[in-house]
């Protein structure tokens, strides 16, 4: 008998062996970087051997962090990865092909005369002869092989199949048209015979003549249906692209997509200036494509400082950039990934200050800010620090929307950079506008003109089943939100309210109706304005031309004929219909000119007020099934993936956990039997296995057994039935696109560390995906949220539901974006409500982007939809701790482009609002040292952790006031708490610590003035066991303990210390809230509780956790900043235990709703009827 082999290790079990393999991968994909390399050479600084940094999300450590790094990277790269490169290369080449072709066709023009005297052409030689043969034979395998790809593929064979050579477009072109024409598909018949027009042109004659025979009949019949006014519903052709083709245009046309990328002139001209190391500002639309400028300037090999806005596009942009194989760092608030070999960095703003200073430095050639508007935002302070501290040989590619204030921000960049030195490049067209709509009570809105033009087809989906409300999609014609008086007005003349060609067409038949003498529109008859271009096929830019036309005429309208134009701006609004108020008003027209103004006047008036008081009403339902039909509609109609926006993230999780429910509560209505059919079918064909196990040892597959087993609807019984899944009616995924229960158990161990378990069922956020809808909002793991990036961008999900965080720049197929209930005009504002519509319509991803609006009043729309540009004027970007920087800069010896007193002058130079308004800040940085001086920041008594307390007042930056009474109250904090944890260990006694400590940073980081509660309000949360809780200001009587007036003395002592200073700058620096008045006490409340109470208002939930987590991350940077220091470990305990308590807190408000959240389609359809037994 053969010994078996000696293991000379461990057997490896199959997870293990899992895990190794990707390991392996890991190692592959980031280069084979070691520990080393990828934590960067700072991190091999003396710390602890305990000591581990505390993060929101919880990250692996070691090896396993590279593979979870390696595989976040892969999985959020693009489908499609663009290469920008490649695509500059072949303009170049085809601009030197055309060069040559120039200069031939000259030089054939110049010796046209004397070629008659000089009748000896110069031979070819025999090398030229060769050349020439070779490339007729390439020519020839290749449309060889198109044409066997072709007849391999057969009906197969579709627009995204990639040929070489123009006669193999040819012929799959000519397929796709006898397909389209045998299937009467009108728009692809038309689509298809314009682009048989362009390629032809490019095919040897013979060629075309062979690939055109066997297709006569076909041609013949597309034309016919070209020429048919009643194949194009009554229209003529120009009518007819302008609606049902809006979205086919040139260069959307269903082909272009498939074919090969062109830059446009403008990006061309950017290029160029990147290839000479300009500096560039560019603002464009969104969806214009400012990405492709980015990545070029990635991909050139110089090293790039990348910044962004937010952590998903930072991961979305490093995914990019890593699939195109260039070396990538990331800085971003859960994350710091700094390999030895990078040559870019992309972060946002605050954590590639901190990294830059501390780890990285800032010696970079190029510096590409994308989204530059964002200086308005939160951590627009830092990036315009950032700005500033780069060097001024570092040259800039700044992205931004459209702005208001274009040339000012290039005129304070030259300040920094030098005059001149920046060009201000201004793209206005976007590559795909969106169409708008509102959806509102159809009972109340009536029959909208622009809705009789809407050519969409009929869809026979039956996702959804019948809608529950009158809710219905009304087209929202952008003029519908103008006035006469706007119109005139200058602030119009600067707005950029674009149309869609559907748009334009709604806006000439208005006119067209409803001109009566009064004025003449026949040159702006599509056919008379497209036919003199010289071809039947309208563009997207001649569209736009259009566009332009028309509004230019709509002004006039408005300066000489207002009443009427009144009336036709009412006309457009949702509900109401051209044709009838033209009848109506046919008989006024005999009438005086006072009498027909009078008319148009009040008409006007009574439409719009009709219309006001429907959307009213239709602002007060946001109701779940209202959510669901809209997204059952949105799904017919071919308008998803959808990404639907809420700021309240809470609300936003409502609104997740509603459509969800709507969707398993109506497959349980709509198929009650579904669910137990699934579970007969299991349970029968298991007790099949069981029979054919009992028989296997006798003979093969019994008969009877197979018999059964086809009863069942199969031939065998091995087959394994998913009682989980949903039905397909009550999916949104695309079809073929959803998560098999194979997808689904690997989901469930991924995520299983990061959700909480929720019963036997699957959790509600993975029955989400399965069904086809996500959820991106802050406090959601960030497992979870990477799962759903990687999704979406791969149009596996028909809605998202997000909160602010996927608004800005992110790159994912989204057809709609929705504005499901108006959070207020103080958290979305015009500029915000531009970033997120802009996630609609993506160039490369799609030809058509949509707006839905439900829950907004007729005067919020007017303010978000005018067109208004914003104006980018920044934050206050100076804190007086400034010099810290340099400090730490200093202490932490970074190598590139350190940096000196000189460069922290610069950065705090006059900051962009105040250069606005003509203010200059002098010498800010020579206050900011004085204050360093005289608060003694670095001057603390040597002991074995006060070389940390300036680095935690610098980390703290974000928080200048808490920074510095943190500063002040740390010696006696730590005293008291050491002292305590040293002398107690009792567990009780642990969380008394813990709590008492938390107090005192409430009283630091958490002051806001109390709120007096009315009698109402109390009554309303009475069924809440804290309502006293947080209702009472701090302190609770239970929560004082001896020393509280002694912090008391000392807070106040932090305070009067600058208050005693002769500085300017006091305020900024001082908490907020006297320090005798009594504070609101949620926070605390949340924390002695652990969890934020359900019975408060959602906004109130939302802020509360805003409130929270900023508690959480001053406890989060402090226990990481004093955790180097082995003395102070049990001080850092606590605050650590603390921060651990928070995250739970915010864990739970976000899940709780989850821990009960039964699958409505399993366990109502459980508490009907048993499943019936299987004979």
């Amino acid at each position: 008998m053969m010994a078996r082999p000696v293991r000379t290790g461990p057997r490896l079990t199959k997870k293990a062996r899992e895990r190794k393999h990707e390991a392996e991968k890991a190692d592959k994909a980031l280069g084979g970087a070691t520990m080393k390399e990828v934590e960067g050479e700072e991190a091999t600084k003396k710390t602890p051997h305990w000591y581990v940094e505390l993060q929101w999300f919880r990250l692996l450590r070691g090896q396993a962090r590279l593979n979870q790094i390696a595989r976040l990277l892969v999985e959020l790269a693009p489908n499609k990865v663009f290469d920008p490169r490649g695509i500059y290369a072949a303009h170049l080449k085809e601009e030197a092909n055309n060069a040559i072709a120039d200069e031939e066709d000259n030089a054939e023009g110049a010796s046209g005369k004397g070629a008659k005297k000089n009748k000896k052409a110069k031979k070819p030689s025999k090398a030229d002869l060769i050349r020439q043969q070779n490339t007729l034979k390439r020519q020839k395998d290749a449309a060889a092989k198109d044409a066997e790809k072709l007849r391999t593929l057969g009906a197969q064979a579709g627009a995204n199949i990639k040929l070489k050579t123009e006669s193999g477009k040819l012929l799959l072109l000519l397929g796709m048209l006898k397909q389209a024409v045998r299937d009467n598909l009108v728009v692809d018949v038309l689509d298809t015979m314009w682009e048989i027009e362009e390629v032809s042109k490019e095919v040897d004659e013979k060629e075309r003549k062979a690939a055109f025979k066997p297709y006569g009949d076909v041609i013949k019949q597309a034309a016919e249906i070209r020429n048919s006014r009643e194949a194009l519903g009554g229209m003529n052709i120009f009518d007819f692209q302008l609606t049902a083709m809006s979205d086919r245009l040139p260069p959307l046309n269903l082909h272009s997509l498939s074919g090969k990328f062109k830059l446009d002139q403008w990006q061309l001209h950017v290029i160029d200036l990147i290839n000479k190391r300009k500096s560039v500002l560019i603002t464009a639309p969104t969806s214009s494509g400012k990405t492709v400028l980015s990545t070029f300037v990635c991909t050139t090999g110089l090293k790039v400082l990348f910044t962004v806005p937010s952590e998903p596009l930072a991961w979305q942009v490093a995914a990019m950039l890593r699939a195109l194989k260039v070396d990538v760092a990331i800085l971003v608030p859960t994350l710091s990934y700094v390999p030895l070999k990078w040559t870019v960095v992309v972060g946002t703003p605050h954590s590639l200050e901190s990294g830059l200073t501390k780890q990285v430095g800032f010696d970079f050639d190029y510096m590409v800010g994308d989204e530059i508007h964002s200086l308005n935002n939160q951590d627009g302070p830092a990036l315009q620090r950032l700005i500033r501290a780069i060097p001024k040989t570092c040259k800039v590619l700044a992205l931004s929307a459209t702005i208001g204030n274009a040339t000012e921000l290039q005129n304070w960049w030259e300040t920094i950079v030098g005059e001149g030195e920046i060009e201000l490049v201004v793209h206005k067209s976007r590559f795909i506008n969106l169409q708008r709509y509102v959806w509102a009570n159809q009972n109340e809105m009536g029959e909208s003109a622009a809705a009789v033009e809407d050519n969409d087809e009929a869809s026979t989906s039956k996702v959804g089943g019948e809608n529950v409300t009158d809710g219905k999609l009304q087209p929202l014609h952008p003029c519908s939100v103008l006035s006469v008086d706007y119109l005139a007005s200058e602030e119009y003349a600067s707005s950029d309210l674009a149309f869609t060609p559907v748009d334009a067409y709604a806006l000439f038949k208005a006119m067209d109706a409803l001109a009566q003498g009064a004025f003449d529109v026949s040159d702006l008859k599509p056919k008379t304005f497209f036919a003199p271009k010289g071809s039947q096929r309208v563009t997207l830019m001649q569209a736009k031309e259009y566009e332009d036309a028309l509004k230019e005429r709509l002004v006039k309208i408005a300066k000489e004929e207002p009443d009427l134009c009144a009336l036709l701006l009412a006309s457009l609004a949702p509900g109401n219909n051209i044709k009838t108020i033209k009848k109506a008003r046919k008989p006024m027209l005999s009438k005086s000119k006072e009498e027909l103004a009078k008319f148009d006047r009040e008409t006007a008036e009574k439409l719009m007020g009709k219309v006001e008081k429907a959307l009213e009403s239709s602002a007060v339902n946001t109701s779940n099934s209202a959510l669901a039909d809209l997204t059952f509609d949105l799904h017919r109609s071919e308008r998803t993936p959808a990404i639907c926006f809420q700021l309240d993230s809470v609300r936003c999780q409502s609104m997740f956990d509603g459509m969800l429910r709507e969707l398993e509560e109506r497959e349980l209505r709509t198929h009650p039997n579904f669910r137990r059919d699934l579970e007969r079918k299991s349970k029968g064909l298991e007790k099949l296995r069981e029979k054919a196990a009992k028989r296997a040892g006798k003979r093969g597959d019994d008969d009877d057994a197979i018999a059964e087993a086809q009863e069942f609807g199969e031939s065998g019984v091995n087959e394994a039935v998913d009682v989980n899944t949903p039905h397909p009616d009550f999916v949104l995924t695309p079809p073929g696109r959803g998560m098999s229960a194979v997808e689904t158990r690997d989901v469930e161990d991924k995520l299983r560390d990061d959700l909480p378990p929720s019963g036997d069922l699957p959790h509600p956020l993975i029955r989400g995906l399965r069904r086809g809808i996500g959820m991106y909002i802050e406090g959601l793991s960030s497992g979870y949220q990477r799962l759903v990036q990687a999704m979406a961008q791969q149009g596996r999900l028909g809605i998202v539901f997000s909160d602010e965080l996927l608004a800005y720049g992110v790159n994912m197929p989204f057809r709609s974006a929705v504005f499901f209930g108006d959070p207020g005009p103080e958290w979305l504002t015009p500029l915000l409500h531009q970033q997120m519509a802009g996630r609609a319509g993506r160039r490369g991803l799609d030809r058509q982007g949509n707006l839905i609006y439900c829950g907004f009043a007729p005067s919020r729309l007017k303010n978000l939809l005018r067109g208004r540009l914003p104006r980018v004027t920044g934050r206050w970007p100076l804190y007086p701790t400034i010099p810290l920087q340099l400090e730490m800069n200093k202490r932490y010896e970074v190598a590139g482009a350190p940096l000196t007193t000189e460069k922290m002058q610069d950065i705090c130079a006059t900051p962009l609002e105040e250069w606005l308004d003509n203010k200059n800040v002098e010498d800010y940085y020579g206050v900011a040292e004085n204050w360093i001086k005289q608060l003694g920041i670095l001057d603390h008594p040597p002991s074995s952790y006060n070389y940390l307390i300036p680095e935690l007042v610098w980390e703290l930056r974000k928080f200048l006031p808490e920074s510095l009474a943190l500063e002040y109250l740390l010696e006696p904090m730590v005293k008291k708490y050491r002292d305590l944890v040293y002398n107690q260990f009792d567990k009780d006694a642990d969380v008394a610590h813990q709590t008492s400590m938390f107090l005192l940073f409430c009283r630091i980081c958490s002051r806001e003035p109390h709120h007096e509660f009315s009698e109402a309000e109390l009554e309303s949360a009475a069924g809440s066991a804290d309502a006293l809780k947080w209702a009472r200001p701090l302190p609770f009587p239970h929560s004082q303990d001896d020393e509280w007036d002694r912090w008391t003395e000392i807070l106040n002592e932090s305070q009067q210390r600058i208050l005693d200073s002769d500085l300017p700058y006091k305020e900024q620096m001082l908490l907020p809230v006297p320090m005798d008045a009594p504070l609101d006490n949620m926070v605390y409340a949340s924390f002695v509780r652990n969890q934020i109470d359900p019975a408060l208002p959602t906004p109130v939930q939302h802020h509360l956790r805003e409130r929270i987590w900023n508690v959480g991350e001053i406890l989060r940077i402090t226990s990481n900043v004093l955790g180097r220091s082995p003395e102070l470990q049990p001080v850092q305990n606590l605050i650590r235990k603390a921060f651990v308590r928070i995250r739970y807190i915010l864990d739970e408000c976000a899940t709780r709703n989850w821990k009960k959240f039964d699958d409505a389609s399993v366990s109502h359809a459980e508490a009907q009827a048993p499943v019936p037994p299987a004979n």
